[in-house]
């Protein structure tokens, strides 16, 4: 993407199964390297956190789904320095709200709501949203929301993104609702890489196939540990999925700046 980045390479080390497959988040990464994490999972909404060696083994865990209805108490957290999931304050810019997530196309002015999408870029999601009928129903980004981001150097990151990609139907139809709509959206939760010294936005040919395998459906957090040049990225289950937690290392990126040229820097070049 940039000089920086060209280097870079990603390498799967392994992936963790969580317990349950619901949505999973990040609690966080210590010094000892352990991976501290939750999920939310069934109908009734229920918590589930847990402690994982680098290696996977499960340390201890607290589940209300095993606690016969009881309050449960939350995991402990160590004491000492805890890396913790980015939360996309850097990269808002990609953020995104426009069209409803169903309705009806004039009413809701979907090509004003909506971020278009070129013909190649309709071509390629088609294949990601085996709902729309055709490439060219496809209408364009209803909505965008980075929903974790890891700085990799000084400009680039990289962001758990969550889209919904609006698309026509062939006719009009009653939603679940009670309500017509022409038209629905289909989610998308990517992994890519995004440069703020950059405005332009990011083609959706970057959206996909930044990780090596295996492939993830719904990736929403991510720490990376730059000491050790590590990345950390939870996805979410589906009910048919189950919630893994996937472990990469990074190599070629950029040493990092010394205390003194990141001042100069914020100081004379931001």
């Amino acid at each position: 993407m940039t000089p920086e980045t060209d280097a870079v390479t990603f390498t799967f080390i392994r992936s963790i199964r969580l317990l349950h497959s619901g949505d999973a988040a990040l609690l966080g990464l210590d010094d000892a390297r352990r991976l501290y994490t939750e999920e939310y999972f069934g109908e009734d909404g229920l918590l589930a956190q847990a402690a994982w060696s680098d290696t996977g083994e499960l340390l201890r865990c607290v589940d209300e789904s095993q606690a016969d209805g009881q309050p449960i108490q939350a995991l402990d957290l160590p004491d000492g320095p805890l890396l913790k999931p980015g939360r996309g304050w850097n990269t808002v810019r990609l953020n995104h709200a426009g069209a409803r997530h169903r309705g009806l196309r004039e009413t809701d002015r979907i090509a004003d709501t909506t971020l278009s999408l070129s013909v190649p870029e309709k071509m390629l999601l088609a294949a990601y949203i085996p709902q729309a009928a055709s490439p060219m129903s496809l209408i364009g980004i209803a909505e965008s929301y980075v929903m974790s981001e890891a700085q990799l150097t000084r400009t680039v990151y990289l962001v758990c993104r969550r889209l919904r990609i609006a698309y026509a139907l062939a006719s009009r139809v009653m939603a679940d609702d009670g309500l017509p709509c022409d038209y629905e959206t289909a989610v998308l939760h990517v992994v890519h890489l995004v440069d703020l010294a950059d405005d332009k936005p990011v083609p959706a040919e970057d959206w996909f196939g930044l990780l090596p395998a295996p492939t993830l459906y719904r990736p929403t957090e991510c720490i990376f540990d730059r000491e050790r040049g590590e990345l950390w990225i939870a996805e979410s289950g589906d009910g048919t999925r189950p919630a893994q937690a996937h472990l990469y290392r990074i190599d070629g990126l950029p040493r990092p700046l010394s205390h003194e040229e990141a001042l100069f820097d914020k100081l004379y070049r931001s």
